[in-house]
């Protein structure tokens, strides 16, 4: 086991990784403060970075017994969900995920563009409070963890998100306009689409 600041968390690669996972995270949780312009600007930005920066993560092992501890409540993913609906208003889309499980099956997901969002920041909130805390062994395994879900489940979400968001943009100028009619109240969801509540 490496120790204190020679071990992978404290790496070139895991420390980028965490600064655009911090900025994601509060960028999530503003998102009914910004203006839709703003935040399709950015989301424009800083979701292929996040992608990048996942994907770059080094491969590790986990190092304790136990898994990471969650910390995100169905209230705070309800909270980032809301805020976003309302945010993109009638651009707030069902689209489909395929996740590398259920490609093989054949079988997408069907969820709202602001459920991804929230699913990306569950995943992402919880690793950045537990990497806070400063233990390295907690810090490796919620970095493994966060790998993971990243493979399997927030990944696919991430590019889901761009290629709908690019559509949005470019295929025409009305959602500059902040006067649509605001959320969709029936995109919310009463939990996660596949890791849950």
């Amino acid at each position: 086991m490496e120790k204190g600041l020679e071990h992978v968390v404290y790496s070139k690669s895991v420390l980028e990784f965490v600064t655009v996972a911090a900025e994601y995270v509060i960028f999530a949780e503003s998102a009914s403060e910004s203006t839709r312009e703003d935040f399709l600007l950015k989301s424009q930005k800083l979701l292929p970075l996040l992608y990048l920066q996942s994907s770059l993560l080094p491969e590790m092992s986990t190092e304790l017994d136990e898994m990471p501890e969650k910390f995100v409540q169905e209230e705070d993913w309800m909270a980032v969900q809301q805020g976003v609906a309302k945010n993109l208003g009638k651009f707030d889309l069902f689209t489909e995920v395929y996740e590398p499980i259920t490609q093989q099956q054949e079988d997408a997901i069907s969820v709202s563009l602001s459920e991804c969002f929230a699913d990306v920041f569950q995943d992402l909130a919880d690793f950045i409070q537990t990497y806070r805390m400063g233990d390295t062994g907690m810090m490796n395994d919620a970095l493994w963890d966060c790998k993971e879900h990243f493979e399997q489940y927030w990944g696919p979400r991430l590019l889901v998100l761009l290629n709908n968001i690019h559509n949005i943009m470019y295929a025409d100028e009305s959602w500059k306009e902040s006067d649509d009619t605001v959320g969709n109240e029936s995109n919310s969801s009463d939990g996660r689409s596949n890791i849950g509540f």
